[in-house]
């Protein structure tokens, strides 16, 4: 009898910790959302004017419809510009 009331502690703790970690996980989850969301708001505006800033046919590079110029996210300066797609882009940018 003494065994089975063991048992029984170990899973009712198991069971508390699954369901803590569950929690703090959604938690998580919500908070990072909420941190992404803001992120994305800020950086769809232009810094110089807070115009909203347009999206261009590269991924990661948007350009202000005032001609502030073009906006880079970190993702787009991993990964080099081909040849003649910065003219583009720049010629794109102005009005």
């Amino acid at each position: 009898m003494n065994g089975e009331k063991d048992r029984l502690g170990d899973k009712l703790r198991d069971l508390e910790h699954a369901r803590e970690n569950q929690f703090f996980a959604e938690q998580d989850r919500a908070l990072l959302s909420k941190l992404k969301a803001r992120e994305s708001a800020v950086s769809s505006a232009c810094p110089d004017c807070g115009a909203a800033l347009e999206p261009t046919s590269r991924s990661g590079v948007a350009r202000c419809p005032a001609a502030h110029g073009l906006w880079l996210e970190a993702s787009a300066l991993r990964e080099p510009l081909p040849g003649n797609e910065l003219e583009v882009l720049l010629a794109s940018s102005k009005p």
